[in-house]
């Protein structure tokens, strides 16, 4: 279906769309937040503003995980990736989350490069967006040939854009304070 849809399937909200409501509604559900409480109120937001097409093919269980993991970033805003594999191996989409005043469009680079470099593939495509939360997300399509691609360690790859955030300001201010 994927690539099929019409653009009303990408414009309205997730909970109109049949393909995808019950699951949004389901995840919600699972979620278990207090009706009305704060972060009830982020997590119908963060799955609302998920990439569509990643709501379409990602199980209710992933989306699930990958949303609660995404909630407790805007508390601590910090580097995150979160990694779906395409079913057929030919492609890895990456969803990285960086505090939103580390980002700019040089380091957007250099991350797809780092990931790139660990998965031993190519960047396809990467959509970087904003919201006026505390996170800027870049969403990376990294293509590879079926079994002849790296299974990266996602932590390590976290710490090396981690340290590409790293401005020479900003070492130089570890630095003073160590």
């Amino acid at each position: 279906f994927v690539g099929l849809f019409t653009a009303e399937a990408y414009d309205q909200p997730a909970t109109a769309v049949p393909l995808i409501r019950e699951k949004v509604t389901n995840v919600v559900r699972r979620a278990a937040m207090a009706p009305g409480s704060h972060n009830e109120k982020r997590l119908k937001n963060i799955v609302e503003n998920h990439p569509r097409d990643e709501i379409f093919q990602m199980s209710e269980d992933e989306l699930l995980e990958e949303a609660l993991g995404i909630l407790h970033l805007y508390d601590r805003p910090r580097v995150r990736l979160f990694e779906r594999r395409d079913p057929f191996d030919r492609f890895a989409s990456v969803l990285l989350y960086l505090p939103r005043d580390d980002y700019n469009s040089d380091l957007a680079a250099h991350a797809g490069q780092i990931l790139a470099d660990g998965y031993r593939g190519r960047v396809s495509a990467s959509y970087p967006s904003f919201s006026d939360s505390p996170l800027a997300r870049v969403h990376y399509i990294l293509g590879f040939s079926p079994g002849q691609h790296a299974d990266p360690d996602l932590r390590a790859l976290e710490a090396a854009i981690a340290d590409a955030a790293h401005t020479w300001e900003d070492r130089f201010d570890a630095a003073i304070r160590a």
